[in-house]
């Protein structure tokens, strides 16, 4: 039976290297599509999130890409960039939790 709660023992089967790539894609497409900024703090995190402890690391993916991207260079999130954000991933309701363990 699998389970979709993470642990620090199943972290690679509920957030594997795929599900995290397209996370990181997320937020890099949000910086440059969303915030118009440049995608490089982006993959600086990731490295330093990649080496730091799987809880942690678990914290990280419970955020929306769209909040890490903002908290990255320090910008609100508001309602034109939700917009735009929607239109990013394909939805017109509100954004979703996006990983399996996030209720």
């Amino acid at each position: 039976m699998t389970t979709d709660v993470a642990t620090e023992r199943n972290f690679d089967q509920v957030y594997p290297r795929s599900m995290r790539d397209r996370f990181w894609g997320c937020v890099k497409r949000s910086l440059t599509d969303v915030f118009n900024a440049p995608p490089d703090a982006a993959e600086k995190y990731r490295r330093k999130v990649e080496d730091a402890p799987v809880k942690k690391q678990m914290l990280v993916y419970h955020e929306e890409p769209l909040k890490v991207a903002a908290d990255l260079i320090g910008v609100e999130i508001s309602e034109e960039h939700l917009r735009i954000y929607r239109e990013l991933v394909g939805s017109d309701e509100p954004t979703p939790p996006g990983f399996p363990d996030k209720p």
